[in-house]
């Protein structure tokens, strides 16, 4: 008696008329080698090829289709290209995962090649938000006009000759609005760290760099960055005491605030954001937000103390709070202009802490100085050794800076020593 299975396993010839006719279990077309139908005790009839991989000891089992939705000639067809690419050593499941990682590959590069100008700015400022004031976002928006017709375009296709011949074309633009030297200068020195910032950001999926090279290296290359002569001076000893006749003369918010960029050298937008909550009036300290998004604590000087005491009932919030708005006290532009105009040199907020800079480099030393400006210290090791100095121990460089700017007010010309044990 013969076995049903032992049956199926003969080599037969896979036609419509033996697969309808197929009992449960494998058959072998004796045609085709290694074309085989399977049926289950459902009735199931399924194609498919059993068959070494050349050259390997892998025996690979591949499914072609079920009868009838695939007939028996279609099904052998499938199965001899199945079959010869196995016999000549490619695994057909191998070669499809192959191109199915080379199709993922080159859609990332296809979508990394693709990353706007715009695209890298927006991710610029999103990375850095926690380290960029709104002023400075403003600021570095206001820049990018300078390249909004390439906001679209993709970075790679921006090269070092379209940001040779821009640099040039907004260095001979006129007005305020349109560039200039210094215009050019720093629109560039923006459009580069966002470029720096994408040769880090962006990848291929390999692990290399989307972007190799700078293209606004180009400008260093050739030498094209424009000297710019400096538009502020600061304030010299005989025109302290013209300063504050003009600050005796003015609305006391706005004197107040004035004196406090003289006495500390604080930046405007850190002097101008300081809020009750960091102000300690027992321990006479202060903290408020510098560049980068850290926070420097300083103490009061007794000018300093005085100031904060006539400011206590002017807002629950900010110690400068704004005239026109919930805010806090924005630049004061027209005593600026009134300063400027009395001592006949261009007088910005700015120029309060170039003035600091510039005593204090007299009369501190250097590592005090730039812990007070909160300068970084970099691989300056004599300046590195003043940052473990406490906010106390800045107190009485504090009085000496105060005291300097007072005896020039009143008409002294004593210049104090530092007597600081550091």
């Amino acid at each position: 008696m013969v076995n049903k299975t032992d049956e199926a396993r003969k080599a037969v010839v896979l036609n419509k008329s033996y697969v309808e006719n197929a009992c449960v279990g494998e058959h072998r077309d004796e045609r085709t080698l290694g074309f085989c139908l399977r049926v289950t005790e459902r009735g199931k009839r399924t194609f498919f090829v059993n068959a070494r991989v050349s050259g390997t000891t892998i025996n690979k089992t591949k499914k072609i289709g079920c009868y009838p939705d695939i007939l028996a000639d279609e099904a052998r067809k499938q199965a001899q290209e199945l079959l010869a690419a196995l016999h000549s050593g490619i695994d057909p499941d191998a070669a499809k995962k192959k191109l199915a990682e080379e199709k993922r590959v080159a859609d990332i590069e296809l979508e990394a090649a693709q990353v706007t100008l715009d695209q890298a700015f927006e991710r610029y400022l999103e990375t850095k938000a926690s380290k960029l004031s709104i002023q400075t976002k403003r600021v570095y928006r206001s820049e990018m006009k300078h390249f909004s017709d390439w906001s679209a375009l993709p970075i790679t296709s921006i090269s070092r000759s379209m940001c040779e011949q821009r640099f040039r074309e907004i260095t001979k633009a006129t007005g305020k609005k349109c560039g200039g030297p210094g215009a050019a200068n720093l629109s560039f020195n923006f459009l580069k760290a966002v470029f720096n910032f994408a040769m880090f950001a962006y990848e291929l999926p390999d692990g290399s760099p989307l972007l190799t090279l700078n293209p606004v290296c180009r400008i260093s290359q050739l030498g094209l960055w424009n000297e710019l002569n400096e538009r502020e001076t600061v304030i010299q000893d005989h025109q302290f005491k013209a300063v504050f006749e003009i600050l005796d003369e003015t609305d006391l918010l706005l004197a107040d605030f004035v004196k406090l960029l003289l006495f500390t050298g604080l930046r405007l937008t850190s002097a101008a954001s300081i809020e009750w909550e960091n102000v300690d009036m027992v321990r006479r300290i202060f903290k408020t937000k510098v560049k980068g998004g850290k926070w420097q604590e300083l103490p009061m000087s007794t000018a300093v103390y005085e100031i904060f005491q006539r400011r206590q009932d002017d807002s629950e919030t900010y110690v400068f709070p704004s005239i026109t708005s919930d805010g806090h006290l924005s630049t004061p532009k027209r005593l600026f202009e009134r300063i400027s105009q009395a001592l006949g040199s261009h007088v910005t907020a700015h120029t309060t802490r170039k003035t600091f800079a510039s005593i204090a480099a007299q009369t501190l030393p250097y590592g005090l100085v730039k812990k007070i400006l909160n300068h970084s210290t970099g691989q300056d090791i004599t300046a590195k050794h003043y940052t473990f100095i406490s906010t106390n121990q800045l107190r009485e460089p504090m009085e000496i800076m105060q005291k300097y700017i007072m005896d020039r007010v009143n008409g002294a010309v004593i210049v104090p020593h530092l007597r600081v044990a550091v």
